[in-house]
């Protein structure tokens, strides 16, 4: 999506500008070449775009879920990570500098980051955080009467299918609380939070309180 950032030690992605490429070559092959955990590590972002955009790649993805992780379709991969770049390629080319829509695809992003800045990146790898943080905000979000239990159980299935967690282990709600008032979409110290209303629609708030957020974090395994 053009964004290039680098990490500091307070935050994920905290320093960073907007420059596009010339030119994306994916060849699908050479996630062959991954460890299973990066490559499994992987499939969050693509979950994510589901849920945000997309019920009918929801499905496909639910269907498809063991031929994707072991390489049993190289046609049907391609497919459905094409599917995924049009997906998000279809927001960014709507808002670029992400002043308006393109916050949507922070979702999962917000505790995610947290949770790789208290773990000092080393813990988590980053669609680990990512998927703990959609779990996070799904939680949120049912809480609140926006997403039905029905999803928040088949986004939850759908995570841990494709190996990841939706749970985080050792870290305490307290020290998460630092690096999301330093989240990159905070504004004085109101956070826009990405909230799902349903397998492939999404909406943004900013009065989560925080007993709502510490509830939403002990509900994914923060002590």
């Amino acid at each position: 999506g053009g964004k290039v950032a680098i990490n500091h030690r307070l935050g994920k992605n905290l320093i960073g500008a907007f420059h596009q490429p010339a030119l994306v070559l994916a060849d699908t092959r050479l996630l062959e070449s991954l460890p299973p955990r990066e490559y499994r590590a992987g499939w969050a972002e693509i979950v994510k775009i589901a849920v945000l955009s997309d019920p009918h790649f929801f499905r496909t993805l639910q269907q498809r879920t063991a031929a994707l992780l072991h390489f049993e379709d190289e046609q049907s991969l391609g497919g459905v990570i094409r599917r995924a770049v049009e997906l998000k390629a279809a927001v960014v080319g709507e808002d670029e500098r992400e002043s308006g829509r393109r916050v949507i695809l922070n979702y999962g992003h917000t505790v995610g980051h947290a949770i790789e800045a208290a773990t000092g990146y080393r813990r988590y790898l980053h669609g680990e955080a990512v998927a703990i943080g959609m779990a996070a905000a799904g939680v949120l979000a049912n809480r609140r009467g926006l997403f039905a239990s029905e999803d928040l159980a088949a986004q939850a299935d759908l995570l841990a299918r494709f190996g990841l967690p939706h749970r985080v282990d050792g870290v305490s709600s307290t020290s998460l609380l630092g690096p999301l008032a330093r989240d990159k979409k905070a504004r004085g110290k109101t956070i826009e939070w990405v909230l799902p209303t349903g397998i492939g629609g999404v909406t943004t708030v900013r009065d989560v309180r925080t007993d709502e957020l510490e509830a939403a974090l002990l509900a994914v395994g923060c002590a």
